[in-house]
């Protein structure tokens, strides 16, 4: 009787020695799972908080094209705000602006007739993994007190800091 519990000890062992070697190898691929998934999360709510930024930047009251007390243009950046916001971002930068706009960086850009950059708004994180562009073509009106409005093209870009 001696020799056949001895056996039967030995087969015990084996089989919860299988069945845990089992559960660790489920639970290495588990993990595997988890973590390729946090990070596709991770590129999903980065490129969802730059669309965010992007829309927020273009209906900025600061930069949309007005006239007086009628509907404002649509994708349309009054170049004169444009020029004077990166003073007003810079004076306001952490108590409201950081608050909108986080670790990103905002620039228009002007293609037609001539070529001009307008850099808004900067504000890199130190220690920056990713950095996630997002593009809008714009019209953008450049109009003198009492005269005409001239419009160019161009496009504003946002990138968001992750």
């Amino acid at each position: 009787m001696n020799r056949r519990s001895q056996v039967q000890l030995v087969e015990t062992i084996a089989i919860l020695l299988i069945f845990f070697i089992l559960l660790l190898v489920g639970i290495v691929f588990y993990y595997q799972y988890q973590k390729s998934a946090i990070k596709e999360k991770g590129k999903e709510l980065a490129s969802s908080r730059a669309l965010d930024t992007a829309l927020k930047t273009l209906f900025l009251p600061e930069f949309i094209c007005s006239k007086g007390e009628t509907e404002a243009e649509d994708n349309c950046l009054d170049l004169m705000k444009v020029r004077s916001a990166n003073s007003t971002f810079s004076e306001h930068l952490t108590e409201y602006y950081f608050t909108i706009f986080s670790f990103s960086n905002i620039t228009v850009h002007q293609l037609y007739p001539e070529e001009q950059t307008y850099y808004l708004y900067a504000k890199k994180r130190e220690q920056t993994r990713n950095y996630l562009p997002t593009f809008f073509v714009v019209t953008l009106r450049d109009q003198a007190a009492g005269t005409e409005p001239e419009y160019s093209y161009g496009y504003l870009e946002v990138g968001v800091y992750s």
